[in-house]
């Protein structure tokens, strides 16, 4: 009994232990697990730019507008088929059968019913109900049956005088604008993950750049409060009261940089998703081979997206005043129509020109329509004609207007590259002067102001360096989107 007891103990403690393993084992997976999926990825620049072209909800707009303009053309193209209707009714029918013609009733005597209603048919002069009464409009007799009808006509358009060509034009040059438009779009999420991406870069140095001030600044702060201890400090108040006060002026600085780095972080993860973070390289100067400001004006024209959206909008305006042009015009199309009845309970005359109850037939013709209202028609030309001169007009604006803009970009980038030059050699200079106020100070023949002074000077000059990297950099992105061709160091 005991050596039962002990064994089921065992067991017991086995299995216990078993689950215990199995839990911990299956909770750190589902805890790795979510730590994969929720570490962040870091993206280079090129690699952001794709994202974001694919995610950006501006883009996925431009590529619905799209599909809307290739759906209008879908429906001007399909104008060349065939139009028309079917047309299916119900209805009851009374029990009606041709009169006799007066006189012949005595040569029907004898012959069998099919004969006879053929002569009835074939000399219909009068309907007559069941019980031999005249039918009229007013009286039909009796309800017997259910009469059917379908009737279908279909018109084939021949030849418009250029309606559906040029509505079809119009819309194919729309589709054109619109695939312009999803670029633009792209070009326009392009530059927006280039600001915030070297805006982070750029404020992540710089908070670099403004810890290692406040690394620096804490030791003289404790230097000069130990010296104020000593019986004959080397320092005074004021000298303490500036460090701090420097001190102080160093975290607003980093509080604003942290600031515009989430800002610049949030932007980039609206466009490329909350998964993103840049990658891990410094923030460098990109190549720019010089080129004239001449070439970009003219690479400008041939292309940047919106020269091609503005070029195929008066394309489509001319079209659509060739449209209203050919609406003055008359239209050839060939005209097929098909005609079913039956009611089993009618007679009907088997003369071509009476209407029948029963009846197979159709017809074909070509037909000509000429509109009447051509006041109306020649008023619509005229508007669509001004509407044309009007795009026209503000297409040589917006031309213009892409020269402006390429002008100031390429001032704008000039002198981000000077001043990068300036700050370079300017921090350059600056942290010499930093460092030799330190060992003056340090052999006791200089003082903390001039630390103060030096300092300033060269974080300032530092922080500006940064700004001037990636105001180089971000304005490469915006000569490219402005131009619209590649340029050269540029990702």
């Amino acid at each position: 009994m005991a050596e039962r007891v002990a064994s089921f103990l065992h067991r017991a403690t086995a299995w216990s232990t078993y689950r215990f393993v199995v839990k911990r084992f299956v909770g750190l997976t589902l805890w790795l697990a979510v730590t994969a999926r929720a570490e962040t990825v870091k993206h280079t620049l090129p690699e952001l730019i794709q994202l974001g072209r694919a995610r950006a909800r501006q883009v996925n707009l431009a590529q619905a507008e799209l599909h809307v303009r290739e759906a209008h053309r879908r429906t001007a193209l399909l104008q060349w088929l065939p139009s028309g209707e079917l047309t299916y009714g119900l209805s009851p029918a009374p029990r009606v059968r041709c009169a006799v013609p007066p006189g012949e009733q005595a040569t029907l005597d004898g012959l069998p019913e099919e004969q006879k209603q053929a002569f009835r048919q074939n000399n219909c002069i009068n309907t007559v109900d069941p019980g031999g009464n005249n039918i009229n409009l007013i009286g039909l007799g009796s309800i017997a049956s259910v009469g059917m009808r379908l009737n279908v006509s279909l018109t084939q358009p021949i030849y418009t005088f250029g309606k559906i060509e040029n509505a079809a034009a119009a819309a194919g040059h729309a589709v054109a604008a619109g695939q312009a438009q999803v670029e633009t779009a792209r070009q326009d999420v392009d530059i927006l993950v280039t600001r915030a991406f070297w805006g982070i870069k750029a404020a992540r140095a710089s908070l670099a750049a403004v810890e290692s001030g406040r690394d620096e600044l804490h030791p003289w702060i404790a230097k000069i409060e130990k010296d104020l201890d000593e019986p004959k400090p080397q320092f005074n108040l004021n000298d303490l009261e500036r460090l701090k006060v420097a001190l102080a002026q160093l975290d607003l600085v980093v509080s604003d940089l942290q600031r515009n780095e989430q800002t610049a972080i949030a932007g980039l993860r609206i466009l490329c998703g909350d998964e993103v973070e840049v990658d891990e390289s410094e923030l460098d100067l990109l190549e720019l081979v010089d080129r004239s400001l001449g070439y970009y004006e003219e690479a400008a024209l041939l292309h940047r997206p919106e020269a091609r959206t503005l070029d195929e909008g008066l394309k489509a305006y001319r079209s659509i005043a060739g449209w209203r042009r050919a609406d003055l015009l008359p239209d050839l199309a060939l005209v097929g129509s098909f005609a079913w009845g039956y009611a089993p309970t009618i007679e009907d005359s088997n003369n071509a020109y009476m209407t029948r109850a029963n009846l197979l037939g159709g017809g074909l013709y070509l037909a000509f329509r000429q509109p009447l209202d051509l006041g109306q028609r020649l008023a619509r030309l005229g508007h669509a004609r001004a509407d044309a001169e009007m795009f026209a007009a503000q297409r040589e604006l917006a031309l213009v207007g892409f020269r402006w803009e390429i002008d100031q970009v390429y001032n704008d980038l000039t002198e981000a590259r000077k001043r990068t030059e300036a700050t370079e050699r300017g921090q350059k200079l600056a942290r010499g002067w930093f460092t030799a106020v330190q060992q003056n100070i340090d052999l006791g023949i200089g003082e903390p102001r001039d630390l103060i002074e030096a300092g300033r000077a060269y974080f300032d000059l530092r922080l500006r360096y940064y700004q001037a990297i990636m105001d180089v950099n971000v304005n490469i992105g915006r000569l490219r989107r402005a131009s619209g061709v590649e340029v050269a160091g540029s990702p």
